[in-house]
């Protein structure tokens, strides 16, 4: 009954000034891309992605969040497995 509940009842995005916390900054084995995962107050997971382009530090997106996940580990489980997060990373690292 809880996927139903999911499927019928959306909650809403956070808006800007909601308050959350950064449970994890990860960064790709080189540096060059990073990922803040953001646990809101209201207990929806987010991600911000950036990276470094000559170097000076983008948000990805427009800045925009990717989500929502359903904790933190799922996000960054799902943060460090795209292939954007390892772009240029060599596979031994």
């Amino acid at each position: 009954m809880s996927w139903l509940r999911r499927l019928l009842i959306r909650p809403k995005p956070p808006a800007e000034g909601d308050e959350y916390r950064v449970v994890a900054l990860l960064y790709n084995a080189v540096g060059s891309r990073s990922a803040e995962v953001r646990l809101f107050d209201s207990g929806q997971t987010y991600i911000v992605e950036r990276e470094t382009i000559e170097g000076v530090l983008v948000e990805r997106h427009n800045g925009a969040m990717v989500g929502p996940f359903a904790s933190p580990q799922k996000a960054e489980r799902f943060i460090t497995s795209t292939d954007w997060f390892n772009e240029g990373v060599p596979p031994s690292a």
